[in-house]
């Protein structure tokens, strides 16, 4: 048996060491953390990775909502053919056939498939064309945006404009669709109210019922003319005599301005057909051959600086505006020395022997008629 004096030095040895211990463990002993490792590069590609593939997937989610929009928009256009159609086979032809003249036996029903029939000047209905015109827009989008859906590489988003014009093309489909759809299925209700109620057919077609109406109408409106005439008459005669010297007054003055008006029309047309015939005459083509032949060169007078001639190729005639420029114009010496210039690969024609009192008359006759040869491509601009 163990003497019990031997164990206490190893207990006290165990206490001393559980207590370090323990003291390691305080806040005041605590042991440093571990610090905590940066990213690794594989780490860093991962994540760069998973953005990619995030934008990506949000790029492709784009497309396919501007193709579904697209897709909507081109469904609307089909819709609004089959509402033309049926427009014209519902409506339209009422105005001719036998059906219409259930309408045409009743004033009211003319007046109200009118006001239906013919919309306010200031909301016209769509012309026919317009389907067209917006098929021929949407086709490319359509087809592009299919294309990029279809292109795993292809993982932008479609762009701003894109989108809104799509947007665009799906109102003007869906007011197309309204301003044929409401008005037809409110004119069939007119049709089926006038033969449930037993409405005789008109003796005429529904065509002819309108026109009749309208001339109602334009009778009314004549009417009432003649009665606001009729009450003016009772005015005093000096003030009756007032009004009418006034109105006389502004129907001569209107009727001075558009005879002067008429008048300078007339002469600007005169003058055109006087130019235009001047211009085409071969004769006088002829004489202006140094600048209207095709050739290689553009040039001015002889002391015009040799930077600004051109070379065209193919050959063509000479440029007014060049010519202008180059100071060709601005005598009768420099237009001549220009026809005659050894640079100018065009015919000389008759220059040659010119007098300074024909090139005088030519210069003139060139400035005139120079906008009508560039216009008939006889000059260049």
């Amino acid at each position: 048996m163990r003497h019990p004096l031997i164990l206490v030095p190893v207990g006290i040895a165990l206490a001393a060491g559980l207590g370090a211990w323990l003291f390691s463990l305080t806040p005041s002993g605590q042991e440093d953390a571990p610090v905590a490792e940066s990213p690794s590069a594989g780490d860093r590609d991962r994540d760069a990775e998973a953005k990619r593939a995030l934008e990506a997937a949000a790029g492709k989610d784009a497309q396919r909502a501007a193709l579904a929009e697209a897709e909507a928009a081109e469904r609307l256009l089909r819709e609004g053919e089959t509402e033309l159609a049926a427009w014209r086979q519902s409506v339209a032809s009422l105005l001719d056939s036998e059906e219409g003249r259930v309408l045409a036996g009743n004033d009211d029903y003319v007046r109200r498939f009118e006001a239906l029939f013919s919309p306010p000047a200031d909301k016209p209905r769509p012309a026919p064309s317009v389907l067209a015109d917006l098929q021929k827009r949407l086709i490319p989008l359509r087809d592009e945006l299919k294309r990029t859906v279809a292109d795993p590489n292809a993982t932008s988003p479609p762009s701003d404009a894109v989108r809104a014009q799509i947007a665009e093309i799906t109102k003007a489909a869906l007011e197309f669709v309204a301003a044929y759809r409401l008005p037809r299925e409110q004119i069939e209700s007119l049709l089926r109210e006038a033969r449930g109620a037993g409405t005789p057919e008109g003796t005429t077609t529904l065509a002819v019922a309108l026109s009749a109406l309208h001339d109602a109408e334009q009778k009314s409106t004549t009417d009432r003319l003649a009665e606001e005439r009729a009450r003016q008459a009772k005015l005093t005669e000096e003030a009756q005599l007032e009004v009418i010297r006034r109105e006389g007054e502004a129907t001569r003055a209107s009727l001075e301005q558009q005879a002067t008006q008429d008048a300078e029309r007339q002469k600007r047309e005169e003058e055109r057909r006087r130019l235009e015939a001047l211009a085409n005459d071969p004769v006088v083509q002829a004489q202006f051959v140094p600048f209207l032949a095709p050739g290689a060169s553009q040039v001015g007078p002889r002391r015009a600086p040799l930077n600004q001639r051109r070379v065209y190729n193919p050959p063509a005639p000479s440029s007014f505006s060049a010519l202008r420029t180059m100071g060709a114009t601005a005598s009768p010496l420099a237009f001549a020395e220009t026809a005659l210039n050894p640079f100018n690969d065009r015919p000389d024609g008759d220059w040659g022997t010119m007098t300074e009192e024909e090139a005088t008359r030519r210069l003139a006759m060139f400035l005139e008629l120079a906008p009508v040869w560039v216009d008939m491509g006889k000059l260049k601009p």
